[in-house]
């Protein structure tokens, strides 16, 4: 289980954002990840665990993706149970 801290939201267009959060793994808290997460129209997000891919992708190059959602309830349960590598 993670702590999720969101550190910026930034507004690329009044109805898409880039949301950059803050991972902390409760059981180890010297365990944090940012990762950030595209937003469209508030019915599509993007999570990408890197800025590299988030430029890729808002650039229209090729890019990966960590996660991709059609609701906010299912990336805040991803950000909740994301499994830090060991």
């Amino acid at each position: 289980m993670n702590n999720v801290e969101l550190i910026e939201e930034c507004y690329l267009r009044s109805n898409r954002t880039v949301e950059i959060i803050l991972l902390t793994d409760l059981s180890d808290s010297a365990r944090q990840r940012i990762v950030y997460v595209y937003n469209y129209e508030g019915y599509h997000y993007r999570v990408f665990d890197n800025v590299i891919e988030l430029t890729k992708f808002l650039s229209n190059n090729e890019f990966r993706i960590l996660k991709e959602y059609s609701k906010d309830y299912w990336v805040c349960n991803f950000l909740k149970n994301y499994q830090f590598n060991t």
